[in-house]
């Protein structure tokens, strides 16, 4: 299932399932998604600290739990990767119908929405969002908001000749393996 496409009019929860994460990124990458017309919103608990997470797993869970179970969002958006998601995936009820766009730690997210039968998108974190090109990010919205349906990832095939055609699952090596 692809969930709706996101309008102007659109939520987006971020949240911090992982690591900690700088404030000042943070703030830039919030900037590039008003500016697209979307409603960022968060819990400020997002950002607690505990070691290297954004603090701990039963904070990072309730404010997962808090932005899928809020019928206003459309999307999570992950602030950061890094470590801790995998922590708490786990303890997540099904994944409701919503996008989730994040990459590194959120490939255990992405595992989970697909299993429940939801496309998401392996892409910029909040705090790297700024970073990508304005190009780049014009794809991402475009993807998000259903002007881009799909992408075609061609190359030359090594091994076996012959043509495939399936599901492409991919994300963080680590957290696949």
């Amino acid at each position: 299932m692809v969930p709706r496409p996101l309008s102007n009019s659109s939520v987006i929860r971020v949240v911090a399932p992982s690591g900690a994460f700088d404030r000042e990124r943070f703030n830039r990458g919030l900037e590039c998604l008003e500016r697209v017309g979307v409603k960022p919103r968060y819990d400020e608990s997002i950002f607690s600290r505990e070691r290297y997470l954004a603090g701990s797993d039963e904070i990072r869970l309730a404010g997962v739990r808090a932005a899928l179970a809020d019928p206003e969002a459309d999307a999570l958006w992950f602030a950061r990767g890094g470590y801790g998601a995998g922590r708490i995936v786990g303890r997540l009820e099904p994944w409701p119908g919503k996008w989730l766009v994040g990459f590194s730690a959120a490939t255990a997210f992405h595992l989970a929405a697909s299993g429940a039968g939801v496309c998401s998108v392996h892409g910029a974190n909040i705090t790297t969002l700024d970073s990508w090109t304005a190009e780049h990010r014009a794809e991402l919205f475009a993807m998000l908001t259903g002007e881009l349906r799909a992408q075609l990832f061609e190359g030359t095939a090594q091994g076996t000749p012959g043509a495939a055609k399936g599901v492409l699952r991919g994300g963080n090596l680590t957290v696949l393996a």
